[in-house]
Formats: C-alpha cells, structure tokens, sequence
C-alpha cells in the first residue's frame, strides 16, 4: 500500500514537472518573458492582418520583445508591445509588420529612431504593413493585365522597328557610322598635329585672363569712383530734368493764356481787341491822348483857376 502511494506521487510530481516545462516552453515560443519588469508601447498601424498575439518583436535583427494585445480603433489597430527595459526607443521611432519567413506568421519590426530624445513608456508609435504572400501574388495577379499589354506594345513596336529596317535603312546607317568614325579619326589626328598649338592657346587665354583679373584688381577704385560720379551726374540730371518738366509746365500754362488773350483780341470782345482791329477808334484814341497830354501841360504851365462859391446859388 505505502509503495502504490509512493508510486502515485512520483507520478504526480512527474506529470507536475511536465505540465510546468510545457507551459514554460508555450510561454517562450510565445515570447512571453518571466519577470522581470517591460516597458510597454502601442503601435498603430492601418492593418494588423496576420498579426496575432505573442508574435516577436525585433529590433535590428534581434528578438527584443512580443505582442502582447491588438485592438481595433476607429480605421487602424492598435498593437501593444512589450520590449526589454535596455532597449532605447526614440521620438522619431517607427515600426512594421512583416513577415517571419515566406510561409510562416507575421512579426513586429520596431526601428528605434535617431531622435536625442527618449520615448516614454506607454506612448504611441506610428508604423506600416508589409504585403504578405497572398497580397503579393494579389498585386502580379493584377499586373498580369498590364503586362500583357506591355508585350503588345512590344511586339508592336519590334514589327515598326522590322519595317524601319529596311536594307536601305541599314546601308544609310552604316554610313552615317563610317562618317562618325571618318570624323573621329580627324579628330583624333588634327588634335595629335595641333596639340602644341591647343597648349599654347590656352596658356595664353589663362594669362590673359590673369592680366585682365589683375587690370581689374589694380582699377577698382578708379571704377569705383567713376561709378560714383555717374551717379552724382545722373541724380544732377534727375534734378534737371525735373526743373526742365517744371518749366515745360510753365510755359504751356503762359502758352494757354496767351491764346486765350490772342482770342479775345480777335472776338474783339475788349478795348485792347478793338484799338487792335479798328483803325479809326485808334487814331480817335491817340488824338484823345494828345489833347489831353496838351491840356496837363497846360495846366503844369498855367495852373488852374477854380471860382468856388458856398453857401449860395449863383
């Protein structure tokens, strides 16, 4: 009886270490960490599809955490990650979803950043979604439409390209490349002839542009001063020409009034316009002035006799 109990038990403490590795080896392929404390982020991404929890979390190439949650929000999920405590994640960090092998499940690619900035646990990191096989082989399905409009255009292009070649065409290229090469050659060999010459030019052009720099460098200042005094004559004909609009002004008016004098001359609407236009009233005029010229002389000679009564009528 004591032996069945003892048999028993070893059992139990057999099938106990059992279950416990089990459960140890589930919580390490899920990349569930025992102790020890995570820090904790949320990825939000347009699509989690594929993506389910425990899935590994790498940071340049090396496993650095799991998922440990996935909410939808609105138009996007939310993935909670949790990471190891040394891992620096930055301001600028991003993430993505790709895939672990070409048919196996989905993981988390987790880019730090570059920031001089931390991230605090618990925030937000924006992130994106790889294409997965199926939408891969959704998207050549896709272009198979495309492509085969490609080759079309390909074969109609290749059936131009047959009719443009004709022997005709061929010959004529082939000519023009005898030409190129016809050139090429005379090139080549004027160069190889004048190629002192070519030297010595262009020595001289680098000294005379040496000379001319230094003609430059050495008149500065008398151009500088030349300029100067443009400047002070264009302002001396600014001014000028203003006096000269000024005046042009001027005269216009004088001109306007003038002809406006002429005019009434003309209408003789005025004594001046009517001494002007008739004779009689002009020599009438200058006998009136001479009379009276005689009479003040008269007068300055004589004086004037005045017989004043008052008081009375005479």
């Amino acid at each position: 009886m004591e032996e069945l109990q003892r048999l028993e038990l070893r059992i139990g403490v057999v099938t106990l270490v059992a279950v416990a590795l089990f459960l140890l080896g589930i919580t390490w392929a899920r990349g569930i960490r025992l102790g020890g404390a995570q820090r904790e982020f949320v990825l939000r991404f347009p699509t989690a599809a594929g993506l389910e929890v425990g899935a590994p979390v790498f940071i340049n190439g090396v496993r650095q955490g799991s998922v440990i949650s996935i909410k939808v929000q609105d138009s996007s999920a939310l993935v909670h990650i949790a990471v190891e405590p040394t891992v620096p994640i930055r301001r600028d960090a991003t993430a993505r979803i790709g895939l672990q092998e070409l048919t196996g499940g989905r993981k988390v690619d987790l880019f730090p950043g570059t920031s001089p900035e931390f991230l605090p646990a618990g925030a937000e990191i924006p992130g994106f979604a790889s294409p997965d096989v199926a939408e891969l082989i959704a998207q050549l399905g896709s272009l198979g439409g495309e492509i085969e409009r490609v080759v079309a255009r390909l074969d109609t292009v290749s059936a131009a390209l047959v009719h443009i070649l004709t022997p005709q065409t061929q010959q004529a290229v082939r000519s023009i490349a005898d030409d190129l090469a016809l050139v090429a050659e005379r090139l080549r060999t004027f160069t190889e002839e004048h190629g002192e010459a070519i030297e010595r030019t262009a020595d001289n052009i680098a000294a005379l542009s040496t000379e001319l720099r230094d003609v430059v460098a050495q008149n500065r200042s008398a151009a500088s001063s030349a300029v100067q005094s443009l400047q002070r004559a264009s302002a001396a004909a600014e001014q000028t020409l203003r006096r000269v609009d000024s005046l042009v002004g001027e005269l216009r008016s004088a001109t306007t009034h003038l002809s406006s004098v002429l005019e009434k001359l003309q209408q003789r609407t005025t004594l001046a316009g009517r001494l002007v236009a008739d004779e009689e009233l002009a020599r009438q005029v200058d006998s009136t002035l001479a009379l009276v010229r005689e009479f003040l002389g008269q007068i300055r000679q004589y004086g004037v006799n005045v017989n004043v009564r008052l008081g009375t009528r005479p």
